[in-house]
């Protein structure tokens, strides 16, 4: 190890002591700990200087706020670590970065669930910027809702085609990814109500008729909320 890691290990480990609550001396023996499931020094020291990137990220997001760091519970703070260890990806260790920091924050961390860590291993890095995408155009209040007499009705502006320019992605990758994100409860695909009605038998009455379609997706409250704490010191979108 250089003297330059060294003192980068060294500033993660000071660090991690604010945040963990323990002696100095027990936070390098977690990253340690952390680690030691897995063979082969290689692999150990690649994981390693990826669990201080982030740890050290994390440090300058809070400084940057100026932003005094709180105890993180070890069932948040463990799993975190061991999952942004394994990430390559620049962009993607940022949001481990991100989340960590929201939940050291303390006027963040009440809103930081622990599912948004199992939720995060599992997005690839062109799945995250779709959902930055969408989150974007959210927040520039580019979907604005109205309602109806049958409920909830969207004016939509954000077509699929929107975001594949965005993202560089053809239409059929989109409806893969899409249904990934579904899956995971971030995006789901909306009931387009009093787009038409339908008329019964009788020609009395009238229902709405609920599209379901891959060309309009958005943002569940669990996706807002998750995006958001990958993104440190961004604001949400006001509520009324």
């Amino acid at each position: 190890m250089s003297i330059e890691e060294f003192e980068s290990a060294e500033t993660a480990k000071e660090f991690l002591f604010k945040i963990i609550g323990l002696p100095l001396e027990k936070t390098g023996e977690i990253i340690s700990d952390l680690l030691d499931v897995y063979l082969g020094i290689k692999v150990k020291e690649w994981r390693y200087k990826r669990m201080v990137d982030t740890i050290l990220k994390t440090r300058q997001y809070l400084n940057d706020k100026g932003v005094d760091p709180r105890i993180v519970p070890l069932k948040i703070l463990h799993p975190l670590l061991e999952s942004a260890s394994l990430e390559d990806d620049e962009n993607m260790q940022g949001k481990w970065a991100s989340l960590l920091a929201n939940a050291a924050d303390p006027i963040q961390s009440d809103d930081i669930h622990s599912s948004y860590i199992e939720i995060l291993k599992q997005l690839t890095p062109i799945e995250a910027k779709i959902l930055d995408v969408y989150y974007t155009m959210y927040l520039d209040e580019k979907i604005r809702w109205e309602r109806t007499g049958f409920g909830h009705k969207s004016e939509f502006q954000v077509f699929k085609r929107n975001v594949c320019n965005n993202c560089n992605l053809s239409p059929e990758r989109f409806d893969v990814i899409a249904c990934n994100l579904i899956r995971l409860n971030l995006l789901q695909l909306p009931g387009i109500t009093d787009a038409a009605a339908v008329i019964n038998e009788t020609k009395d009455k009238k229902f709405p008729l609920v599209i379901k379609t891959y060309e309009f997706v958005q943002l569940t409250p669990l996706g807002e909320g998750f995006v958001k704490s990958c993104q440190y010191g961004r604001k949400g979108r006001a509520t009324s």
